[in-house]
């Protein structure tokens, strides 16, 4: 689900870039053109640019507001931030990207590589993220891991 997640945001940043960079051309070709028409119609396709790019915006303010979320009361933008507590580590296993040459029979690098994936140890330390609603006063927590290997 978190890789569906960021495939979305990465495409909804660069649809933001996107809208940005046709409002700047939408305006700087209505300038240039000659017949009135023209110019309203690049002028009217910036302002239908400004819009989806304000929907976008709207998106990730939502998004902000939702994620906290105040799971007492319901209230959007609500939860602050109090800490982070250390609750335990456990010893895993982490895959890890490995990259190794080729070489030839000679001994020489052929230019080329291989790319795999191996496990190796690794550590999953726990964490809580500790808030506190700015509306009901209620504290709850999330939960946090870091998976690392240890070399």
């Amino acid at each position: 689900m978190s890789a569906i997640k960021k495939i979305l945001n990465t495409l909804l940043r660069f649809a933001e870039v996107i809208f940005i960079g046709m409002i700047v051309y939408c305006f700087y070709d209505a300038s240039k053109q000659e017949y009135i028409g023209n110019k309203a119609a690049g002028v009217i396709l910036a302002i239908i640019f400004i819009a989806l790019f304000a929907m976008c915006i709207g998106i990730e303010v939502l998004k902000i507001g939702y994620s906290n979320k105040c799971p007492s009361c319901g209230k959007w933008f609500a939860l602050k931030k109090q800490g982070r507590e250390y609750i335990g580590s456990e010893k895993i296993s982490v895959a890890v990207s490995t990259h190794s040459e080729e070489y030839h029979r000679d001994g020489t690098k052929t230019g080329r590589y291989s790319v795999g994936q191996q496990y190796v140890p690794g550590v999953k330390e726990t964490y809580h993220i500790n808030y506190i609603c700015k509306k009901c006063g209620k504290s709850c927590y999330s939960t946090e891991y870091n998976r690392h290997a240890s070399f």
